[in-house]
């Protein structure tokens, strides 16, 4: 690899590159799951999902964009806060083969509706409190298939 002007600013012993793993994202999840089953994976404000858990919910919402008949190469998108959701639903989307379509829920409808058609979007995974911009904008643009969610919390509390 060629030298880069801030490689100079580098300390003696950070690598000017990596090696990077030559499997998909979602695996680090089976991985993790694989490896440490009962450890955290998510901590959202003192609800806790363990590795094992997360795997789970990934694969039953990867089925359930299957049956609904999302296929790879399908566009998908999430519109969703930081939350475990988005966690869910963004390894779930890759490991159903279809590409993710991230978009703040915060946008303007002008702006979900550009990047809704500019991508030609398949389906959505949103949450309710999003509903009254894109339910409107999802009925005028056509698009069937809308998951919704609620950021209850659903996993278990931390003692």
């Amino acid at each position: 690899m060629e030298a880069k002007p801030w490689h100079r600013f580098y300390d003696y012993n950070v690598p000017t590159t990596i090696r990077y793993p030559c499997f998909p994202a979602q695996n680090l999840v089976h991985i993790a799951a694989a490896q440490f089953p009962h450890k955290v994976a998510v901590d959202f404000y003192g609800t806790e999902i363990t590795f094992v858990e997360l795997r789970g919910q990934m694969l039953r919402l990867a089925n359930a964009l299957g049956r609904l008949g999302v296929k790879k190469g399908d566009r998908v998108g999430i519109a969703l806060p930081n939350c475990p959701q988005f966690v869910i639903a963004y390894h779930a989307v890759l490991s159903a083969g279809a590409i993710v379509v991230n978009m703040n829920p915060y946008y303007t409808r002008d702006e979900l509706k550009f990047m809704i058609e500019n991508t030609a979007m398949e389906a959505l995974v949103t949450y309710d409190e999003a509903l009254p911009t894109l339910r409107p904008l999802c009925n005028e643009l056509g698009l069937q298939r809308v998951i919704v969610t609620r950021l209850a919390l659903h996993g278990r509390k931390r003692e």
